[in-house]
């Protein structure tokens, strides 16, 4: 039996799968509804993606691609 935080991440990663998919078809931005639709589906993707992966889409240090000085 799945405990409540698999239930969740799973949950949480088929929401971020579905975002990509919105964010490939709405990428062109050139009507207002594009605009809305890509903005607010980003805010859900980068919630999903914490949710989903623990860790920030925007972590560049964790994705190793930070200062290689």
């Amino acid at each position: 039996m799945m405990k409540k935080g698999e239930i969740m991440q799973k949950i949480m990663h088929r929401i971020y799968t579905v975002c990509l998919v919105i964010l490939e078809k709405v990428d062109a931005r050139n009507t207002a509804f594009k605009r809305v639709t890509h903005k607010v589906t980003r805010k859900v993707y980068d919630k999903a993606f914490y949710a989903a992966f623990g860790v920030s889409a925007y972590d560049y240090d964790y994705w190793g691609e930070g200062d290689n000085d």
